[in-house]
């Protein structure tokens, strides 16, 4: 592709579904879908498969500045407490976030989002 943009495009796109075949809790039909957080700008979700405790987390935001969510992770999902880690395989294994008071705090970029998966 000659364009910038279909190329960033098509780059992107694949490098959410190798995400999507690469964890079980995104790809796995009998994952558990949890609502974290939902507003009228922003949309935070976990899949979790009980069998083997696979989580992910994917926030939203639709907003055209950047936006911060706090996900009461610990209320919501099963084996989650504090120091319990996530990454973020899109910005590499050393992107980590860790439960503390209960809760992750996200940063998202507008108009963008994040996944997270369980370490």
């Amino acid at each position: 592709l000659a364009d910038p943009d279909a190329m960033a495009f098509v780059k992107a796109t694949a490098e959410l579904v190798a995400l999507r075949r690469a964890h079980e809790a995104l790809r796995d039909a009998s994952s558990t879908q949890i609502s974290l957080a939902h507003t009228n700008t922003a949309l935070a979700f976990a899949r979790v498969v009980e069998s083997s405790g696979a989580s992910a987390i994917v926030a939203f935001n639709c907003e055209s500045r950047p936006a911060r969510m706090t996900l009461p992770v610990s209320e919501k999902m099963r084996g989650v407490s504090d120091g319990v880690e996530f990454y973020e395989p899109l910005a590499g294994e050393s992107s980590t976030i860790t439960v503390s008071g209960g809760s992750l705090t996200l940063e998202l970029p507008p108009n963008g989002f994040r996944v997270l998966v369980r370490a």
